[in-house]
């Protein structure tokens, strides 16, 4: 439809057929719209109502004042005599690895008769 311009030509009004141009992008933008398009709406703006905002103060207050006493509860209990953490005894740790001990033999004894079974 269009020849090709060489670098420096120029071309004349009338060589431009700006009806045919003005077609091709009308129904170019028509295929672009979908079909079942529908009007964007403009959001609706609910209004704020003071009760949220007074929810949030009220939780916020709630949450300072526990803060608050805990930080005193802390302060207060650092002053007096704490008794003395409990340490681990070492029949503890051994009661512990035994503990351990057996839970690894039961798994392995439930895997050994698994696989007796699976051959069998």
């Amino acid at each position: 439809m269009y020849s090709e311009i060489e670098e420096g030509e120029y071309i004349d009004e009338e060589d431009v057929d700006t009806e045919q141009i003005e077609k091709e992008q009308i129904s170019t933008n028509l295929r672009k719209m979908s079909k079942n398009r529908k009007p964007i709406k403009s959001p609706q703006i609910e209004e704020d109502d003071n009760d949220d905002d007074e929810v949030l103060r009220q939780k916020l207050l709630e949450n300072l004042v526990k803060s608050q006493t805990r930080k005193q509860l802390t302060e207060s209990s650092e002053g007096s005599i704490q008794s003395p953490k409990r340490k681990s005894s070492q029949n503890n740790k051994l009661s512990i690895l035994i503990s351990q001990l057996d839970s690894a033999h039961k798994k392995r004894d439930s895997c050994l008769s698994r696989r007796r079974e699976i051959q069998v």
